[in-house]
């Protein structure tokens, strides 16, 4: 119904007779009261004839030119920020006299019921017509540039604090000492956002920041394993529908106070629980499960404006989501709304309450028990969004800087699902108590994984072993003004084994009250045996997986019995294991100084069909010295590594027609079938969709595409394949458009 579409409820204005208009009609409604209200008034009052808003004038200089909002026509509404001065050109009837006309500017802020000066919602200010020096700061501000005449330039300065939404304004002008005036109607809007080039702002960053992080549409979101894997994103922060979909979450999803609108830090905690749908109804649904018949497989979104626009055609969440699709979309809000703001990935993600710091991995003796339950409390591979902002509200200075936002459904906090914004500095600094959440991300970058062998009637569960370097080993994103991935791992935790990085585990362990070692045992300390546990990480495609353990007896006359067990079996980035596909049992004796060595292997036929979204095993490791009660326990990952899709397009020509190839190879020796290739860039208006079909074994599939460029620049393409055998073929490319006259320019290299 039309009620409950968010594209109503926010393109809804609500007016002095209390009626709800379209902005298609708010153009006309304005000037036509206006020109009403002019007509009743006496020629000797001052009255505006026309406004010239000075959209190219105000978007280049507030940066926000990019917008499809600012590019429009009809209605011709302005995107602006706050703690910026916005510029106007004003005509009148006659010349202004600053000795007898008084002329004032109402500001209201139309995204709550009753707009009042106490809220910060209505502001009437005298325009300033001599002496037009800057005002007090935190209050809006208005004031006439140059001489006075018929025409002059007005000049306004909203508050570095002020709230960010749609606001409306009019000018009233009067003689003074006299009843009679005036109102015009500007018959557009400001879209007020936030402005981190103004010093005075909460968001406020440095400038060499924002192109990449503020300004860039494009970017690369990692996922993988042991090797991060880079996707294609289009952010699309600029997109038709975008910000009225995220002021939209802001007032109507997120639900935040009118008041608490201006604080950043409010703000995006708020959309952090509206971008899932876990216990109310958000942008995006999540499904980990595999089956995505009803919707969109997460692997096939490559942009977060189609998931935006889609939900703010319908009030119902898209289908569907996951890690890298959350973090994606929160991004571009937060870009979108004038935060800087990136996608960060943490490998060997720690998950759990935020009270403690261990991670527990339980294994089991029976291998089906392995693949049907799972007991490890870690992810693969996570995705969130940094945000950059100061924290006066929880320090001076120390707490500023790269904040986490995860709009993944977590730990319910206060009721609700949402995580941040947590000071990057606190994490690393292990102040785990500071808001919001730090304590949770702390965890997840800095647990150590116990290994616990379950206990039964007859002994306790015991502690086999600890690993403390796996959980959050490597944390990146997608370097400034590059495609290479950054290392950002040193903002978030010291190095290993350092006195500062074993002093905050340590406070973190008693703080959580786990030194508690009564109800569980401990390996013995056992020199005798080594055990070398090792796995070929990343395997191509066809290739068989790999893993062996080595076995070396030190004892110079004593032989050992070890049983042993190798087992291989799927497991999402999640860490949920599936079946398992592989298991062998051994029992050999090592003589003095003697050597065995085990292995496994698992052929392509046998795990072809059991790879899941993102292509990632585990093989796990037991052995076991009854004689001495030890246990020895390792596991690693195991990435299937999928062919890249080559791409490769020539340096264009501005408004001239060019070809681009698109090729991958089957690495298999079976068909591929039901192929299926996407195609997205700057140069489409929607995904392009290519039905390949069948790929015989071995052969190289290519496909030609046409692209123009309209304006010069550096852009992108991305396309993706998925059949019934192989998911998430991807590969991209920079494209290069470039005028005529500046042409002859190499081809980029492409990645």
């Amino acid at each position: 119904m039309a009620g409950n579409n968010p594209r109503s409820q926010r393109q809804s204005l609500s007016t002095r007779s209390g009626k709800d208009v379209t902005y298609a009609s708010v153009e006309h409604m304005r000037r036509s009261q206006a020109s009403t209200r002019s007509e009743i008034v006496p020629e000797t009052v001052l009255r505006i004839t026309s406004c010239d808003e000075k959209r190219d004038v105000n978007h280049r200089l507030h940066n926000t030119f990019l917008y499809e909002l600012a590019k429009r026509t009809e209605p011709s509404h302005l995107v602006v920020r706050r703690g910026q001065i916005i510029y106007f050109g004003l005509k009148f009837n006659r010349p202004v006299d600053p000795e007898k006309d008084s002329l004032s500017i109402i500001v209201k802020y139309i995204d709550c019921k009753n707009p009042m000066v106490g809220q910060c919602t209505y502001s009437q200010i005298p325009i300033r017509l001599e002496n037009a020096k800057l005002m007090k700061l935190g209050s809006w501000d208005a004031w006439v540039n140059g001489k006075l005449g018929k025409e002059m330039e007005l000049r306004v300065l909203p508050p570095a604090d002020c709230i960010i939404g749609r606001w409306s304004i009019d000018i009233d002008t009067k003689v003074r000492f006299q009843s009679d005036r005036s109102t015009y109607h500007f018959p557009y809007l400001l879209y007020m956002i936030f402005n981190p080039y103004c010093p005075d702002d909460e968001v406020y960053v440095d400038s060499k920041y924002l192109d990449e992080y503020l300004l860039t549409d494009i970017g690369l979101i990692y996922k993988g394993s042991r090797s991060p894997k880079p996707t294609h994103w289009v952010y699309g922060q600029f997109a038709k529908d975008v910000i009225d979909c995220c002021f939209y979450l802001v007032n109507n999803r997120a639900k935040i106070s009118v008041g608490m609108r201006s604080d950043p830090v409010a703000v995006t905690r708020g959309l952090t629980a509206v971008i899932h749908s876990e216990y109310q109804p958000g942008v995006l649904m999540g499904n980990w499960s595999g089956d995505y018949s009803d919707g969109v497989r997460p692997q096939l979104w490559s942009g977060s404006a189609p998931i935006l626009q889609k939900f703010y055609e319908s009030p119902e969440p898209v289908k569907y989501g996951q890690c890298w699709v959350y973090a994606g979309v929160m991004t571009t809000v937060c870009r979108c709304l004038g935060i800087a703001s990136r996608a960060v990935t943490c490998y060997s993600c720690g998950f759990g309450p935020d009270d403690t710091v261990s991670i527990d991995a339980h294994y089991f003796d029976n291998p089906e028990m392995a693949g049907k339950k799972n007991h490890r409390a870690f992810w693969n591979y996570h995705v969130w969004t940094e945000c950059w902002m100061k924290r006066s509200d929880i320090g001076k200075g120390e707490y500023d800087g790269w904040q986490v936002l995860d709009a993944s459904p977590q730990f319910p906090t206060s009721g609700i699902i949402c995580l941040g914004p947590a000071s990057v500095n606190a994490i690393k600094r292990g102040m785990f108590r500071t808001p919001y959440d730090t304590g949770f991300v702390y965890h997840e970058v800095n647990g150590d994984i116990h290994y616990w062998k379950p206990g039964t009637k007859k002994a306790a569960k015991k502690l086999v072993g600890t690993n403390k370097r796996s959980v959050g080993w490597f944390i990146g994103t997608k370097g400034r003004g590059s495609w290479a991935i950054e290392d950002v791992t040193n903002l978030y935790k010291h190095s290993f084994e350092t006195a500062e990085e074993r002093e905050h585990k340590f406070k973190q362990l008693v703080a959580a009250q786990q030194v508690d070692n009564t109800r569980y045992t401990r390996n013995q300390e056992f020199m005798d045996v080594e055990f070398t546990f090792s796995v070929d990480r990343e395997v191509d495609v066809g290739l068989p997986i790999y893993a062996e353990l080595k076995m070396k007896n030190n004892h110079i006359w004593k032989t050992y019995l070890v049983q042993a067990k190798l087992a291989v079996f799927p497991v999402t980035h999640t860490g949920e294991t599936k079946q398992i596909l592989r298991f062998e049992k051994f029992e050999i004796p090592i003589a003095a100084k003697g050597e065995s060595t085990v292995n496994i292997t698992v052929p392509y036929d046998v795990y072809g069909t059991a790879i899941q979204a993102d292509g990632l095993f585990n093989c796990a490791c037991q052995a076991r010295i009854p004689e001495v009660d030890f246990d020895f326990y390792d596991e690693e990952n195991i990435q299937i590594v999928q062919p890249t899709f080559e791409i490769e397009v020539p340096v264009a020509i501005v408004n001239e027609p060019v070809t681009g190839v698109a090729e991958f190879l089957n690495p298999l020796n079976i068909p591929l079938t039901n192929g299926l290739i996407y195609i997205q860039g700057h140069f489409f208006k929607e995904v392009q969709k290519i039905n390949i079909g069948l790929v015989p074994p071995k052969q190289k599939i290519t496909i030609t595409f046409q692209l123009t460029a309209l304006t010069a620049g550096e852009f992108s393409i991305a396309a993706k394949f998925i059949s019934d055998q192989l998911e998430e073929v991807e590969g991209f490319a920079r494209v290069i458009a470039r005028n005529r006259r500046n042409s002859e320019v190499s081809v980029p290299k492409i990645r």
